[in-house]
């Protein structure tokens, strides 16, 4: 099944293609540009009100952040893709 799923995606966008191709090509990028967001579970939940939460904006886009501790040292943690801040 693993293997079906993107064959049908790939001949469905490939038929398109003939008949919509600024359509397809839209839809390709948003399909494979566009990362899903995974679902924050209860006890990440829990982790994540232990910290001081704040935004900022970065261009155009607001990013949120988390702060904990208060020491003179400071770490900063990214993360990317498909990801989110419990990991």
């Amino acid at each position: 099944m693993k293997k079906l799923i993107p064959k049908l995606m790939g001949g469905y966008l490939n038929a398109a293609a003939w008949v919509a191709p600024a359509y397809v090509g839209k839809l390709g990028y948003e399909i494979f540009c566009t990362p899903l967001a995974p679902k924050v579970k209860p006890h990440h939940k829990v982790f994540l009100d232990t910290a001081e939460q704040f935004y900022f904006t970065s261009g155009e886009v607001t990013l949120r952040a988390y702060r904990w501790g208060t020491g003179p040292k400071r770490i900063v943690f990214l993360h990317g893709w498909q990801s989110h801040t419990y990991r």
